[in-house]
C-alpha cells in the first residue's frame, strides 16, 4: 500500500468537510483537496448529504448545470466539535479524560 495508512470513514468525512468549509466546491475539486478517490467520494457525499452535514447547490449557466457541495450549519458545528475533541486529546496526553455535565 505504498507505506500509507488507510483513513477511516470518519477521517474521510472530516477531510471533505474541511475541504468545503470556506466555500462550496465541485466534485472534482473536493476529490483533489480532500485527497479521496472518485468512487469513495461519491458514497461519502451521499452519506454527508443524508445526515444534513453538507448540501448540494446547483448553479445554472446557459450551457450547463454545475453542482457544488457546501457545508451546512450542522456540518460546521460537527467539524468544530470534532476539531475540539482532537485538540483535547492531542494537547495533553497525560491528563485524565473526564466529562463535565454542567
Amino acid at each position: 500500500m505504498n507505506g500509507s495508512l488507510r483513513r477511516s470513514k470518519l477521517e474521510i468525512y472530516v477531510g471533505i468537510l474541511i475541504a468545503i468549509k470556506d466555500k462550496p466546491l465541485k466534485l472534482t475539486h473536493i476529490t483533489l483537496k480532500a485527497k479521496v478517490n472518485f468512487l469513495t467520494i461519491k458514497d461519502s457525499l451521499l452519506q454527508l448529504t443524508q445526515h444534513h452535514l453538507i448540501e448540494e447547490r446547483v448553479a445554472k449557466t446557459r450551457k450547463q448545470e454545475n453542482v457544488f457541495y457546501a457545508i451546512t450549519k450542522k456540518g460546521a458545528k460537527f467539524l468544530k466539535i470534532y476539531q475540539e475533541m482532537v485538540f483535547l486529546f492531542d494537547s495533553n496526553p497525560q491528563a485524565p479524560f473526564t466529562f463535565s455535565f454542567a
